[in-house]
């Protein structure tokens, strides 16, 4: 039984000491060493089998085995072979604490700094085992046996070039296929735009240049092959959308599946049945997904009448037999999409009558085209665009407008309603004619306003004409005088040997001698400035809004320059 010991100068004497008390001294042997290095109590052993110069070589041996990646050092085994009493040996064993005021107690910053110690050696001790090399690394003198061509940015560079050319390889597939099924689809080619070779930098060797034009090689490389894939997923889609409609179609589908467009956002709309009884009347709030954007207006018709049909079976109506119209009166044509016709939070009226179409003629445009008589005369009143018979032209034929359109800046409108001004060329159409007459072959001309009182014209009688005296009478009663014939105006010609092009979109001055057939690029016509566009008389087809983008507009034609406008 060992007796409770004092913390200072107390000294127990121990007989009979056990194989289990002596590796209880060498497992805590390591941890009194350290509690030494920050100023905790010291303990001093003293024992035969336990010199100093054993304690300072294991101290030593623990500095070792710190800074050291695998933990391992000479002491660590030779600490295991060390000789150990037995358990007949009588040896006693003086234990005695030391308060030791050399050393400086713990604090937060060694701490952090042993810490920050031992997550090096972590790293360090994870590095050889993966056989990792850091970028940052400096050491010349490591030797250890690494890869360091191994890197994780190099295996992930693989590991992507390896997913990609699967990718590829599986779109390709997939459009094999599709074209193999519907051999009148057929994918666009992609053609790489290479660009040429940089030329050598000044001051720049041929090592350098080596290097750096192998870099943008690869790089250029690299580039293409993205586009190569962008490319062809954007085709293996297309073609995909065009195998479904063509499958619908063969599986007696009505209607494909809709493009959806671009911009095609979720709507909310109300749809009214207001024919015959009150009764049958029927309003529904419809959500249309952003998917049918891209379908007709027919088909939303065809959906809102089945919905009517299940709800009303006494009072079924035939889908053909109707339209749809917005407020106002405002006809809405059955082979246009929702997504430009319908807008969020619209009303929109089933009314009786078929669909028209603006792309294709229905059956009541082909009966009128048939009936209507083959010599018909185009009528010329403003705002009037009709055909008619002169047989049948009569007081309430034609509606039309009495005076001509004007156009300022971006406003349009009629001069004789003048309240009523557009910005769009559709809504300009549809101003309502103020007129009703007889259609005209030659139109109407403006009325001329004839104003009475302050203001009012004033009748002037012109005065006599002037005789105009001849130069031939003249010198006939003067025969002995001089006739002066004024000097033709003196062609300013310039001593600098240069001129100033006057061809259209040139402008610029040039040296004459150096002229020829290829110097100046110009246009031929003059610019013309409309509304808010413009654009040059020989390039109608080119509007900018700009000035700026106006004088960009490149020339049409290219010869010489001139000085002279012909």
């Amino acid at each position: 039984m060992i007796p409770w010991c004092k913390p200072l100068d107390v000294i127990v004497e121990m007989t009979h000491v056990t194989k289990r008390l002596h590796d209880h001294f060498m497992s805590r042997l390591s941890l009194n060493q350290q509690r030494t290095k920050f100023g905790v109590l010291s303990p001093v052993i003293e024992h035969p089998n336990f010199p100093q110069d054993y304690m300072d070589e294991d101290a030593e041996a623990l500095n070792q085995s710190l800074s050291s990646p695998t933990g391992s050092t000479d002491s660590d085994r030779r600490r295991r072979t060390l000789a150990t009493p037995s358990d007949d040996d009588d040896v006693p064993v003086k234990v005695e604490y030391t308060e030791n005021t050399s050393m400086l107690k713990p604090t937060f910053k060694y701490r952090k700094a042993e810490a920050a110690r031992r997550r090096r050696l972590a790293i360090d001790r994870r590095n050889e085992r993966r056989q990792i090399v850091p970028r940052s690394t400096t050491d010349e003198g490591v030797t250890c046996s690494m890869d360091r061509n191994k890197t994780k940015n190099r295996i992930s560079a693989a590991s992507y070039r390896e997913n990609r050319d699967k990718r590829v390889s599986f779109i390709l597939n997939e459009l094999t296929q599709l074209q193999n099924e519907f051999p009148h689809l057929q994918s666009k080619p992609w053609t790489p735009v290479k660009k040429p070779k940089s030329a050598l930098r000044e001051g720049e060797s041929k090592d350098e240049y080596r290097k750096r034009t192998n870099r943008e090689s690869a790089a250029d490389s690299r580039f293409h092959q993205q586009q190569k894939l962008q490319h062809l997923t954007r085709e293996l889609a297309r073609l995909r959308q065009l195998a479904q409609h063509h499958r619908s179609h063969e599986m007696g589908g009505a209607e494909s599946t809709p493009v959806v467009p671009e911009g095609a956002r979720l709507k909310k709309i109300y749809l009214h049945f207001e024919e015959g009884d009150e009764a049958n009347h029927l309003t529904l709030k419809l959500t249309i997904p952003s998917k049918w954007s891209g379908a007709t207006v027919d088909r939303l018709k065809e959906f809102f009448l089945e919905t009517y049909n299940e709800r009303r079976p006494e009072n079924k109506v035939d889908p053909n037999a109707y339209h749809l119209e917005r407020t106002e009166n405002r006809v809405i044509r059955g082979d246009e999409t929702i997504h430009d016709t319908i807008k969020n939070r619209d009303d929109i009226y089933v009314k009786i009558g078929p669909s028209t179409f603006k792309h294709k003629k229905d059956l009541a445009d082909e009966e009128r085209e048939r009936a209507a008589p083959k010599d018909l005369v185009q009528c010329k009143n403003f705002g009037c665009r009709d055909k008619f018979n002169p047989a049948d032209n009569h007081a309430s034929a034609c509606k039309h407008h009495t005076k001509p359109p004007t156009f300022h800046d971006t406003k349009k409108g009629w001069q004789c309603c003048t309240e009523k001004l557009v910005y769009d060329w559709e809504q300009f159409e549809l101003i309502e004619p103020c007129a009703v007459g007889f259609h005209s072959t030659t139109g109407i001309a403006p009325p001329k306003e004839e104003r009475s009182g302050f203001g009012a014209p004033v009748l002037v009688v012109p005065a006599p004409a002037p005789t105009v005296k001849s130069i031939d009478d003249y010198n006939q009663k003067n025969p002995s005088t001089v006739t002066a014939v004024p000097k033709p105006k003196p062609v300013v010609v310039r001593t600098d040997g240069k001129a100033k092009c006057v061809n259209f979109g040139c402008q610029k001055e040039y040296v004459v001698a150096d002229n020829d057939e290829r110097a100046c690029p110009h246009h031929v016509g003059a610019p013309v400035f409309r509304d808010a566009g413009k654009h040059w008389s020989c390039c109608p087809k080119i509007v900018k809004y700009d000035f700026d983008e106006f004088l960009k507009i490149p020339p049409c034609v290219v010869t010489a320059h001139t000085d002279q406008r012909v």
